[in-house]
């Protein structure tokens, strides 16, 4: 209804539009993650990840996490690729090549902007969470029946 508010929907996923994300770690709602896009660069590239059976990053889905976090080099990185505007966006390709889109991650303070990301390291992995801007902008069903993630794009 454009409140702003939080939907709890019991049900199918909207199938039309959504795609099936393999989950890698069970109960926790990972995924492989290729890469991030930031107006269209790739992160990885610039942190010098070329090879994505060597750093082996993943990705985890978290409705409690209202930022985006990832290891420190990406967070640094990210912010230096940001433009204040978030022209272009932020793009996560995940490890069967899809792409998942988010449009609204940063912040506004006045004048000034800025993403809505935060440094986490968890010793010995390279994780990424998905937290807020991405559950404000898509739709998610934790499906544990066949250990799959759909995602669909919420309505305009």
């Amino acid at each position: 209804d454009g409140s702003g508010g939080g939907d709890l929907s019991i049900g199918s996923p909207p199938l039309e539009t959504a795609i099936a994300v393999p989950v890698t770690t069970k109960f926790y709602w990972e995924t492989k993650l290729m890469d991030i896009k930031v107006g269209g660069r790739s992160l990885f590239a610039e942190i010098g990840w070329h090879d994505p059976n060597v750093h082996k990053a993943q990705v985890m889905f978290d409705t409690g996490t209202s930022v985006f976090t990832m290891p420190f080099d990406a967070y640094t990185t990210v912010h230096k690729m940001a433009g204040c505007d978030g022209k272009g966006g932020i793009t996560y390709v995940l490890g069967d090549g899809r792409e998942v889109h988010i449009n609204n991650w940063f912040q506004q303070m006045g004048e000034s902007c800025t993403p809505l990301v935060m440094d986490l390291d968890i010793r010995d992995q390279n994780l990424f969470i998905l937290g807020q801007p991405f559950f404000d902008e898509h739709i998610t069903t934790f499906d544990a029946g066949r250990n799959v993630i759909w995602i669909s794009p919420k309505n305009k």
